[in-house]
């Protein structure tokens, strides 16, 4: 007992009991009495299925929409509602992504103003003579809200 393929619908069919039909002198083996009917119907449809390089197109950005309410307008930005970024209403193969290169830019800036905080509230704790020398625990705790404060409000 072998399996074939359907070329038609792509099921794996029984060689000994499926339905089956010659065509340039090959024999092909079919799931139902329906798939026959449509190979019959136009076998070059099934048997070349690869697509030639000149059908393939790019469709084109047409309006942005949010993804989330019936919004849509022809520039990019952010949703009225929501503010969600719109997102383009077809895909492109390439296409720049504001809000991908916005986020990325947060998140370095951020990552600046999180390390110094960081660094400082670590110093504080491991090296317990290290702040006092140098500046106030108030003036320590003020810094790090001021460094903290962006990343959380804006970064976040």
């Amino acid at each position: 007992m072998s399996t074939i393929t359907d070329p038609v619908c792509g099921r794996e069919v029984d060689s000994e009991s499926g339905s089956s039909l010659e065509y340039a002198d090959k024999r092909y083996y079919f799931c139902s009495p329906h798939c026959v009917e449509k190979f019959s119907a136009d076998p070059d449809k099934y048997l070349n299925t690869a697509t030639p390089a000149s059908t393939i197109t790019t469709p084109s950005v047409q309006g942005f929409t949010c993804p989330m309410h019936p919004v849509h307008q022809a520039t990019p930005g952010s949703c009225p509602i929501c503010g969600m970024a719109l997102e383009p209403r077809t895909v492109a193969a390439k296409e720049e992504n504001p809000e991908l290169d916005d986020m990325t830019r947060r998140f370095w800036i951020s990552t600046v103003l999180a390390v110094p905080v960081f660094v400082m509230a670590m110093a504080a704790d491991t090296w317990m003579g290290f702040a006092p020398q140098m500046i106030s625990f108030t003036h320590l705790q003020l810094v790090e809200f001021l460094l903290a404060t962006p990343v959380v409000l804006w970064g976040g």
